[in-house]
């Protein structure tokens, strides 16, 4: 769920640029902020409210503080282990007759999560 939050809220500012105020990184923050809810992540999200409220509005508005929430949210929230996992699965993926685009979109989704690039030599091998 939470590289699907991190889709969508880019999605979101994507769609918004140019409009005033959503180019502000602290204000990207609070807004992300205001769509995290829940027991399990609501202690994160007062900390990095706390976080926030400690900036200045004016001094402190740089990409940078966009960049820290972003990372800080992937440490926090991401599977740290979904790069290993794609690579395994990459091991064990088989190819089963007439499945043949099946076979590819899968593969090609398992190895852009295991950090593979499609098309050199040592993915098309393993692909093979």
């Amino acid at each position: 769920m939470a590289d699907a939050f991190v889709r969508e809220i880019g999605s979101y500012f994507r769609a918004n640029k140019g409009v005033p105020g959503f180019d502000s990184p602290l204000r990207k923050v609070a807004i992300a902020l205001t769509y995290i809810k829940g027991p399990r992540v609501d202690g994160w999200a007062d900390d990095m409210a706390v976080w926030l409220d400690s900036l200045h509005p004016i001094n402190d508005n740089y990409d940078y503080i966009w960049e820290c929430f972003l990372q800080s949210f992937e440490a926090q929230f991401q599977d740290s282990a979904k790069q290993q996992q794609a690579r395994m699965m990459l091991d064990i993926i088989t190819f089963k007759f007439p499945e043949i685009d099946q076979y590819i979109a899968d593969f090609e989704d398992l190895a852009q999560k295991a950090g593979y690039t499609v098309g050199n030599d040592e993915t098309v091998s393993l692909f093979l």
